[in-house]
């Protein structure tokens, strides 16, 4: 049990890393325009 709710809250921290990383490339992209 304590292993799937370890394998949950990596999917949740990667699923906030890429939303931040998108949300960087986001803001880098209309900056160039």
């Amino acid at each position: 049990m304590k292993h799937h709710s370890n394998k949950v809250l990596a999917i949740i921290k990667f699923g906030q890393d890429g939303f931040n990383l998108f949300r960087r490339q986001l803001f880098s992209l209309c900056k160039i325009i």
